[in-house]
């Protein structure tokens, strides 16, 4: 990804292209949860 950041430095890339998978996994993650417990808030669906 150097040509599309135009960094000289591939370990700060990595790190950096790390991060955003681990941001981006850590979002899902939260809000997955979020998701189960407003439905374990809101009760069972009706039917």
């Amino acid at each position: 990804m150097s040509w599309l950041l135009g960094t000289p430095h591939p370990g700060r890339e990595a790190l950096f292209g790390w991060a955003v998978l681990a941001g981006i996994g850590t979002v899902l993650y939260l809000a997955f949860n979020a998701k189960e417990a407003f439905d374990r808030w809101q009760g069972p669906a009706p039917g």
